[in-house]
């Protein structure tokens, strides 16, 4: 859901916390939050104008925070369709990226989940010296 300017003082009935006009703008947890607020004039019916601080110049959270808040904004008028394509080109592009990286370099979760995509059982390997050498295996016997 997206972001909403503070048009008058109300306290959040899921968190108990006050919310002022001037401050951030407000996030409501849910469609019929939102409605009471509009109606009851707490905050503003349209999405709230994104502002991002000079990125050069941010920290490692307030960069996170505004790419999570530039996101939702982008969600927030994307169309059903447009969030399929988006979450396919995520996918591909993950899908893509397990080939570059060195399998020695893979955390043992990420190389259990590579064998389980190309369908290599790792039989009783657990380490991951074990995975890796059993994924090169069944990649030699695949391209022999």
């Amino acid at each position: 859901m997206p972001k909403y300017d503070v048009r008058s003082e109300f306290v959040d009935i899921h968190t108990g916390n006050r919310i002022l006009p001037g401050g951030d703008p407000f996030e409501p947890r849910d469609s019929e939050q939102y409605d009471r607020l509009v109606a009851a004039r707490c905050i503003a019916a349209e999405p709230a104008v994104l502002v991002v601080n000079d990125p050069t110049t941010m920290s490692r959270k307030e960069l996170e925070d505004a790419a999570i808040d530039v996101v939702r904004s982008e969600l927030a008028s994307a169309s059903d369709d447009d969030l399929r394509t988006m979450i396919q080109r995520f996918l591909d592009k993950a899908s893509d990226g397990d080939d570059d990286i060195p399998l020695s370099k893979m955390k043992v979760d990420d190389l259990k989940a590579l064998a389980f995509k190309e369908e290599i059982d790792l039989g009783d390997a657990t380490k991951k010296d074990d995975i890796i050498a059993a994924i090169e295996l069944a990649r030699e016997v695949k391209d022999a």
